[in-house]
């Protein structure tokens, strides 16, 4: 929350009596992109029409932002009164991804091979995300702890330079690459990206990003992953309480 407040970012409170009973956050993921977060109420609170203002004002905001091409948020699928408030604005759903948490072990491959915590090659690094079956399944969106940002080279830029990287070649071929840091909640590792050649692989490269939680005292991670792709229960990944649960909703900005 101290982050929410004090980068350049918008938060904004609501108080009643010297207590905050709402709040959300506006925030730009580029120039032209911007994300909505964090939308929430003291439910023991019956003054109505509360989170209807706070995002009315935003939307005010990025109405007044010349810049600005599109207007997201996420949400779990069953937060039926965020979704219900961004509904009545427009807002419409236009993808769902599946959440999933690992909490145990994983099973061993049967290959090693060797890894790179840096892009050997920046250009070529940028070109395999871009081009990967994990974006164009995901409709090119890109999920670092509930936020998902637009793939586009600037952002996959500045994940690789703020998070943990792995990446792995044959032949000075470029076969799978991740990217993964700290979740919002600080308990866990959020796997943002990862690509692999094949299903063998992609467990070498989680059995590594797995071990490396172990080794700062994480004992979970996470991924928001597309359909069609690999079948990441078969290692011990699990929904919390049905697939598709992440809903990614978009705003027509008609300026």
């Amino acid at each position: 929350m101290d982050e929410w407040i004090q980068d350049e970012n918008d938060f904004v409170g609501l108080w009643a009596d010297d207590v905050l009973i709402a709040f959300n956050r506006l925030c730009y993921l580029t120039d032209e992109d911007a994300w909505s977060e964090g939308l929430r109420k003291d439910q023991t609170i019956k003054i109505k029409g509360v989170t209807d203002y706070l995002l009315d004002y935003h939307l005010k905001k990025i109405m007044d932002n010349k810049k600005t091409k599109t207007l997201r948020f996420s949400t779990y699928f069953e937060n039926v009164a965020s979704i219900k408030v961004h509904e009545k604005r427009n807002f419409k759903k236009i993808l769902e991804l599946s959440l999933l948490e690992l909490t145990g072990s994983l099973p061993k491959p049967t290959k090693n091979y060797k890894s790179h915590s840096r892009p050997e090659n920046y250009n070529q690094s940028i070109e395999f995300i871009l081009n990967s079956s994990f974006l164009r399944l995901s409709e090119n969106n890109i999920v670092p702890s509930w936020t998902c940002y637009p793939a586009k080279e600037i952002v996959i830029k500045e994940l690789i330079n703020k998070s943990h990287y792995l990446e792995i070649r044959e032949n000075n071929i470029i076969i799978g690459i991740a990217i993964f840091s700290m979740g919002k909640e600080q308990n866990n590792f959020w796997i943002s990206f990862i690509q692999a050649e094949n299903e063998d692989l992609l467990l070498y490269m989680l059995n590594i990003i797995y071990n490396q939680a172990r080794n700062q005292n994480i004992s979970i991670l996470k991924i928001i992953v597309p359909d069609n792709w690999f079948d990441l229960e078969k290692f011990g990944f699990f929904s919390w309480e049905r697939k598709h649960d992440f809903w990614l909703y978009d705003l027509e900005l008609k300026k």
